[in-house]
């Protein structure tokens, strides 16, 4: 499922918001009650949100409500808050690895067959 691997990190009330959402999109889906277009949507979004590409999936997520309002309506508000709640907490841990990275221009030490000197990044991990 969709949260699976972020479900630790949410509130209960959360995660059974997001989950109950996404099953009545399931059951659509199932019974053949989404387009096409909607399946080939969700399925780019899908593929958006594995690749932590949020913006796009954002986009991908506002397209749907706008084309497909009353389709998408009863279980979109699950899906913008699985976006949101995968952004924050994807931010969150970049926050906690910042001290692992360096910034263009930065002094970093270099080793060269045992001596020690220090280099410049030339670009952004």
């Amino acid at each position: 499922m969709l949260t699976s691997n972020l479900q630790p990190l949410w509130q209960e009330s959360t995660q059974e918001e997001i989950r109950k959402r996404i099953e009545v999109m399931v059951d659509m889906w199932q019974k053949d009650q989404l387009s096409l277009e909607v399946q080939n949507r969700m399925m780019t979004l899908t593929q958006a949100l594995s690749e932590h590409n949020y913006d796009k999936a954002w986009s991908v997520h506002q397209s749907l409500i706008v084309d497909y309002t009353t389709t998408c309506s009863p279980w979109m508000v699950g899906i913008k808050t699985l976006i949101a709640e995968s952004r924050s907490l994807s931010e969150a841990t970049l926050g906690q690895d910042e001290g692992n990275k360096f910034e263009t221009g930065d002094a970093v030490p270099v080793s060269n067959e045992g001596e020690e000197s220090v280099s410049k990044v030339s670009s952004i991990k």
